[in-house]
């Protein structure tokens, strides 16, 4: 993957347009989609581990916090990377951590596609560092606690649609809850024809050097 990761892309350009954003997104989706099929879900969805090849195609990389749900179909534990963690992780009912399920990747994408926008994770803004002096604190708070944002100059009313849904704190409501068609059939993603995106027939936005 010669084409670096997207965060160093995005510091480059200080964000992306919506419809470079949608054809990342669109290919993260394919492959959140596949990884999930698999009975796997990722944990550490962020910038970083999205890397470009030398087409402009982005791919998932980085398996180290990926795991296989069990039969049962949930897990426990804090894991991943601090805003980009969904409350599921965070919250505890009487001492103990609550069960989370493939829905914690949904918003850890949503995440990703407001950072990819805006140009900032949602949850480590200064608004957000300002609800504690320690930074790692601040960022848990805003994550279970503090109202995201919308800027009307940068988001489309049918993106935000669909971040206030990816960004649902409850998982049983959170768009993708009933299965990733729901996150693909929301409107934003109506340019998208998916199965050539899925073939890799569609040309990238942006070719790295």
């Amino acid at each position: 993957m010669t084409g670096g990761d997207l965060s160093y892309h995005l510091q480059r350009a200080g964000r992306f347009s919506e419809d470079r954003a949608r054809f990342y997104a669109a290919q993260v989706l394919l492959g959140l989609e596949h990884l999930h099929s698999m009975r796997v879900i990722y944990r550490d969805l962020k910038p970083e581990n999205l890397l470009l090849d030398e087409r402009g195609h982005c791919r998932i990389s980085d398996m180290g916090l990926a795991t296989h749900v069990p039969k049962h179909g949930y897990l426990m534990g804090r894991c991943g990377t601090r805003g980009y963690m969904p409350g599921d992780m965070l919250v505890r009912v009487h001492g103990r951590r609550q069960p989370y399920t493939y829905t914690a990747d949904f918003w850890s994408y949503g995440c990703v596609l407001y950072e990819f926008i805006y140009g900032k994770n949602p949850f480590r803004t200064e608004q957000a560092r300002a609800l504690d002096r320690d930074r790692h604190r601040a960022i848990d708070l805003a994550t279970l606690h503090m109202e995201v944002s919308y800027d009307s100059r940068v988001f489309s009313p049918q993106c935000v649609s669909l971040l206030k849904g990816l960004l649902e704190r409850d998982p049983g409501k959170r768009l993708g809850a009933n299965g990733i068609w729901e996150i693909k059939d929301h409107p934003w993603f109506d340019p998208i024809d998916w199965g050539l995106m899925e073939s890799g027939q569609l040309e990238a936005p942006f070719v790295p050097d």
